[in-house]
């Protein structure tokens, strides 16, 4: 097999199992344009013994016999929708590949799951056991271990999350969603949309095909009432994300009956008595602000008013002290030790990953509005520096359409023309400058460049958003990317702070001297505090950090303000973080990436709607 673009495989039935793909495959197998192969089921994209590294397509491709000879390759494995990477190694292997998905009831499908394997003799628990405790026997194993190929009957049902991985992965046109019941009750119409959507002639006219129902019948075991219940009570706000992303109306399953119990679902879209949330979250914002008391020449009177009007979590603490892990832990509520993400590591492509709260609040009604640095991205100091640009381009590495309503993303950061202002590396001999120095730099900015600051457009773009807001409950996320290097800022926050006056940060000549290697390596690397001192700029330094922390409390004033005039403050809950802390020489160390105190002690407050009563100080760390 030559492995050409025509031979390989182009269809794939992805799911879901027990869903109808048996029947599917049957009338596949009567159409003169599909090129079936020696099985249904090849399982190729989902062997892990296989080194995906060097994957062997001609694997693959032995399984059809001849050429492709203008016929469409398929292969119906209904465990590729829900099997970590399968979908991603499938766009690696064909990008221009079309996938259809067959969707069945969560409840009816876990029912229909357990009884093949129970038949099997692969499972020995009744159906009640099996979807309950039986779920431990999933827990702590990793993600592609053969027991998630049995167990796994409720999970396999969170297909909200198995269509945002395949929407990241392949366009809309690519992706079929059908529902079970389509192809059982009326094959043909199921049978036209299908072959239009492959862009082949009719299938035969051979009638209905029933395969494996032996298996769809429910009862088996004594499942009833309280099993469909537990069924939906599992997947309910998965399934309202499932349902605005497919389009599918699945109002009839089982588990959308106004009958069943769902208290997430049923709880958020009591509209009425929704409130809205505007979420501010500062880039290596320390605690450094006033409400807090840890440093006594800081001046943050937006943020401190926010403080004495809600709860100021007094020790709060970033799960991780890195950008992306940390906001990945904060938006789904799950340390970096569940999502897996302890650093940059990819987030959005790994399988059954958890929902973030953006997703569950927009498939419960909510209108989301994003700006600027809401999950990780950065600005392009390398190019800038190198190519002595005037501004740093912006790249929104974590950014994701399929989460907002309206998105708004953080522009190109203007830059002082001779950089770098504090003179501690030649700019001029930019490819001698380490990575760690592209953007270690502080000073005030040209009057002119403050309306173009990323900042700047991020205040305008949500204060627009809150006077003009729905008229529905609304999630508003307003990413401030200050005090993130480099503190370049207009002159007026530098002037806030008299450099010969400001207090510095303890630092203890031997401090290091008691820690293990490993930390004392991570405290200097790089040798920031060295470079600092030796240069005799670390007065300077401290001032552009204060004046970056200034300059961010005014951006939130801001905010502040335009909800109050926006006729929303008495239904809008305000929650406002960091998402680490930062060094300036305590330990020796600069900037964050360490489990000490500076680099993960962050300020966070939550304000109710005006006119209801918060706790002032909450003491219990966090999280």
């Amino acid at each position: 097999m030559d492995g050409t673009q025509c031979d390989k495989v182009s269809v794939f039935v992805c799911g879901a199992q027990k869903s109808g793909t048996t029947s599917l495959y049957a009338h596949f197998l009567e159409h003169p344009e599909l090129q079936s192969p020696d099985r249904k089921e090849i399982h190729f994209f989902d062997d892990e013994a296989t080194n995906w590294a060097e994957p062997d397509y001609e694997r693959l491709h032995d399984h059809f016999a001849g050429p492709a000879n203008g016929r469409l390759r398929y292969d119906i494995t209904p465990i590729y929708q829900f099997w970590p990477d399968a979908l991603d190694r499938i766009a690696a292997y064909n990008p221009d590949a079309k996938l259809i998905f067959l969707f069945r009831d969560p409840f009816e499908r876990a029912l229909s799951h357990w009884a093949m394997e129970f038949a099997r003799n692969d499972e020995h628990l009744d159906f009640r056991q099996a979807i309950r405790d039986g779920r431990e026997r999933l827990r702590d194993l990793p993600r592609n271990a053969p027991a998630w190929r049995v167990f796994s009957y409720l999970e396999r049902g969170l297909y909200g999350q198995q269509v945002t991985a395949a929407l990241r992965l392949f366009s809309r046109q690519q992706l079929l969603f059908l529902r079970a019941e389509d192809l059982r009750d009326d094959h043909a119409a199921t049978l036209e949309h299908i072959r239009l959507f492959l862009g082949i002639s009719p299938f035969p006219d051979t009638g209905p095909k029933r395969e494996h129902g032996r298996y769809a019948t429910p009862g088996a075991k004594g499942a009833g009432a309280e099993d469909l219940e537990h069924v939906a009570n599992f997947v309910a706000a998965d399934m309202e994300c499932f349902k605005q992303l497919s389009g599918l109306d699945i109002s009839k399953w089982p588990t959308q009956s106004s009958t069943i119990s769902k208290p997430v679902v049923n709880m958020i879209r009591q509209k009425d008595k929704r409130p809205n949330i505007l979420m501010i979250v500062a880039d290596d914002l320390n605690s450094w602000i006033g409400a807090l008391g840890r440093h006594p020449d800081v001046r943050t009177p937006a943020i401190d008013k926010l403080a004495g009007q809600g709860t100021l979590f007094t020790k709060a603490y970033c799960a991780a002290p890195y950008c992306n892990a940390s906001r990945m832990a904060t938006f789904t509520a799950c340390l970096p030790s569940t999502t897996g993400i302890y650093h940059n590591e990819n987030f959005w492509e790994r399988a059954q990953r958890p929902q973030t709260a953006i997703e569950l609040l927009k498939a419960a009604g909510y209108h989301t509005f994003g700006a600027g640095k809401v999950f990780h991205g950065m600005f392009d100091y390398a190019t800038a520096g190198r190519d002595i640009l005037k501004r740093a381009a912006w790249n929104g590495v974590e950014e994701r359409d399929h989460l907002w309503d309206q998105f708004t993303s953080c522009v190109a950061e203007p830059l002082p023309t001779e950089r770098p202002l504090n003179k501690l590396h030649d700019f001029s001999k930019f490819d001698e400058v380490p990575p760690f120095y592209h953007h270690f730099d502080w000073g005030p900015l040209a009057d002119d460049q403050e309306a173009l600051m990323p900042d700047e457009k991020v205040c305008q773009s949500v204060s627009d958003f809150l006077l003009s807001a729905p008229d529905k409950p609304f999630f508003c996320a307003a990413g401030i990317y200050k005090p993130h290097l480099p503190w370049h800022l207009p002159r007026r926050f530098f002037d806030m702070y008299d450099k010969e006056r400001i207090a510095l940060p303890l630092v203890k000549d031997g401090d290091l001297d008691d820690v293990p290697d490993q930390a004392r390596a991570w405290a200097l690397s790089p040798r920031d505090h060295e470079l600092v001192t030796s240069n005799g700029v670390w007065r300077d330094a401290v001032q552009g950090y204060l004046a970056a922390i200034s300059y961010c409390d005014w951006i939130v004033g801001r905010i502040v303000q335009a909800l109050e005039r926006s006729g929303h403050a008495d239904n809008t809950i305000i929650a406002l973080w960091g998402d680490k802390g930062f060094h300036l020489g305590e330990k020796l160390h600069w900037r964050k990436f360490v489990l000490w105190e500076e680099a993960t002690h962050v300020p966070m407050l939550i304000v109710p709607p005006k006119g209801h009563i918060a706790h002032p100080i909450a003491m219990n760390p966090l999280p």
